[in-house]
């Protein structure tokens, strides 16, 4: 029927009811003209010929009924076959009236359907990374297209019983994003919340393969505070294995140290669990008993590289054990229900050290202090930050409060309604870990903020590495657009500061300028050096 084209798939059903409907009658028409009767058997033939007609009218007009009912029968068939076995069905694409246009329409959405059903299978919701199950099919299909490849496995290890299960999953999160960096070609699953695969196409004669080392020393040099150790070990198709199972069992089988510090003994079951409890019971302790310090690092102006300004950083040094990495401790505060009792502690705390500052003789600078996407959400965040300035008798415009895009970008009404009352009170905002977030750019016209923070790992290797390069070039200029400054964290060389300098950012601040110090050695610091 797609040769009746361009006719209409309506103008198609009434020409085939019309031309059967009128067949008996051309039929009679026929036989008179042709003299086919005499006067005796005219009436006998007329009502022989006109049945012969109606009949043969009448099984033409179903064929080709069904033929133009194909289409609607073929589409119900693959919406039944979607519906009750999650079955995906090829339809024609030859039609191109009416039908064949619902035919398209409706392979396009059970298309999108499938998508979207077979998403959670695929993907690990909460890193968003292609799960083991897509590892397993994406492995079957290049075995089977006989295409070369390898599977490599790396594994966070000497972490048990040292961090929340969130904390690892987040720090696998961004080991796949350095290595996605290092060689965009890999494809990269996760396997568990401690482990990724990799998987890299290989050639005949090929070298061997790239080394791991750059990216996961990247990788643990950032996540200092946790020092984690990562092995990683591979298997070749089809010498190790042919499937995902065994090329990962002969991967898991190699598994050997590349970088990261010696981590404690593991804990067992039933040690961690009192471990989280003793931590706990430690923590509570701590903010009646004073064990938390205040830490500051310095922010400079880039033209000058003198101290303008400095971020306010909890540390916990933990009776009998010593200090506890934030990455540990703070997860526990917000489970805890105790982040607000603590973010007052160090608001405070950064008041206090405004004002040691100011009786040292230094210039007057701002102190940013983070807060928690836990603490956004508390209706009387505003009045406490209030009460605090007012009580210590700091003017509102020497701190600034840091949070990260993501968080500000969780709620935009409530985030406005906030950043518009710190804005009125006097109080700086800076949006923290800019590029990292998930929550798009529609927050920055949303929110009146007045500082961005490029994450510092956009700003490692920043002198070299042109992808680096062009984020913190456009970083920069959307900062410029808003006519607000911009800070490069994490600067650690001279190279570094020079580039960044050059593209016009405004601040820096990393261990070139000063690591994070004890609140009452920082004055000694900004104006001496030591």
């Amino acid at each position: 029927m797609a040769r009746l084209a361009p006719l209409s798939y309506l103008q198609k059903l009434i020409l085939v009811l019309l031309a059967c409907t009128h067949l008996p009658l051309a039929l009679l028409l026929l036989a008179a003209t042709a003299g086919m009767f005499d006067a005796f058997a005219l009436e006998t033939g007329h009502l022989l010929l006109g049945l012969a007609g109606t009949l043969l009218s009448a099984g033409l007009a179903g064929v080709v009924v069904e033929q133009m009912l194909r289409p609607v029968t073929l589409t119900a068939q693959a919406l039944e076959a979607y519906a009750l076995e999650g079955r995906t069905v090829q339809l024609p694409t030859h039609y191109d009236d009416a039908a064949g246009h619902m035919m398209r329409d409706a392979s396009g959405l059970l298309a999108e359907l499938d998508d979207l059903r077979r998403g959670p299978e695929n993907y690990d919701a909460a890193s968003e990374l292609p799960n083991r199950a897509f590892l397993s099919r994406f492995i079957a299909e290049l075995a089977h297209a006989g295409v070369g490849f390898r599977v490599r496995m790396v594994r966070i290890m000497g972490l048990e019983g040292s961090v929340r299960p969130g904390v690892a999953s987040a720090l696998l999160h961004t080991l796949a994003e350095t290595l996605e960096q290092d060689d965009a070609a890999r494809t990269i699953a996760r396997i568990d919340d401690r482990t990724l695969a990799l998987v890299e196409l290989t050639r005949e004669g090929e070298a061997t393969p790239a080394s791991l080392q750059r990216p996961i020393d990247a990788f643990v040099r950032d996540a200092e505070d946790v020092a984690p150790q990562v092995h990683a070990g591979e298997a070749l198709f089809p010498r190790h294995g042919s499937d995902a199972e065994g090329l990962l069992a002969a991967a898991a089988a190699t598994l050997v140290p590349v970088s990261g510090a010696v981590a404690a003994p593991a804990l067992s079951g039933t040690d961690a669990h009192h471990d989280t409890a003793d931590l706990d019971r430690d923590l509570r302790r701590a903010v009646t008993d004073g064990d938390f310090r205040l830490f500051l690092q310095p922010v400079v102006a880039t033209r000058t590289e003198r101290i303008v300004s400095a971020e306010a950083l909890l540390r916990w040094n933990r009776p009998l054990i010593g200090n506890v990495p934030p990455s540990r401790f703070i997860p526990l505060l917000e489970k805890a229900g105790m982040i607000d009792e603590v973010g007052r502690w160090v608001l405070t705390a950064a008041c206090r050290a405004i004002k040691v500052c100011d009786a040292a003789g230094l210039p007057q600078l701002q102190i940013a202090v983070n807060v928690s996407a836990r603490e956004l959400r508390n209706p009387g965040l505003l009045r406490q930050i209030r009460d605090v300035l007012a009580f210590e008798g700091v003017a509102p415009n020497r701190i600034e409060l840091e949070m990260t895009e993501s968080s500000a970008a969780e709620d935009l009404t409530r985030s406005r309604a906030l950043f518009v009352g710190l804005r009125d009170l006097g109080v700086g905002v800076a949006i923290d870990d800019f590029g990292t977030g998930q929550g798009g750019l529609a927050y920055l016209k949303a929110l009146p903020f007045s500082k961005l923070k490029i994450d510092r790992e956009f700003v490692a290797g920043v002198d070299r590495r042109r992808d680096c390069q062009a984020i913190c070039q456009s970083a920069i200029a959307l900062a410029g657009g808003f006519d607000i400054d911009v800070v490069a964290e994490g600067v650690e060389t001279a190279a570094e500061a020079a580039r960044l300098r050059t593209f016009g950012c405004t601040q820096l601040q990393g261990f070139r300028f000063g690591r994070p110090m004890p609140a009452v050695d920082f004055p000694a610091f900004a104006l001496h050096g030591t």
